[in-house]
């Protein structure tokens, strides 16, 4: 769980933001604009006001308390509101991407798995990666 949320999911913020290791969007247009992030933050924080803490612990403005965010509070995040918060503010075709790598989580986060699922989940895994591959050229 923890290369999952300790690692994918903060690089692909930073990748979105424009601040992954340097790199610029290269030939893709992927990046959040800033009123667009920080309004996700926003967003967050009224969100989290309406959660119970049995789900999760705390949920800080992502855009402005980032470093805040511990595996829990990723995964909650990412799982749950990121599918409607960056909904309009990345492209289309990287919205259907992060909502691949959203479905290929769920499906590793699962407590049982079927060999069915477990050839899904590879072909699924590849395309990410190839679409990945693609995207951040």
């Amino acid at each position: 769980m923890h290369l999952l949320f300790e690692n994918l999911v903060p690089n692909m913020i930073q990748h979105w933001l424009g601040e992954f290791k340097g790199l610029d969007q290269g030939a893709g247009n992927y990046e959040i604009t800033e009123d667009d992030w920080m309004e996700v933050g926003r967003l967050t924080v009224k969100a989290a006001r309406t959660i119970p803490s049995f789900f999760v612990g705390t949920l800080p403005n992502i855009a402005q308390d980032r470093n805040l965010y511990k595996a829990e509070a990723y995964s909650f995040w990412f799982q749950y509101l990121a599918p409607i918060l960056l909904k309009g503010k990345l492209p289309n075709k990287y919205y259907k991407h992060f909502l691949l790598m959203r479905e290929v989580i769920a499906m590793v986060l699962q407590f049982e798995i079927t060999y069915d699922e477990i050839d899904k989940l590879e072909r699924m895994i590849n395309q990410w990666v190839s679409q990945y591959e693609e995207y951040a050229r």
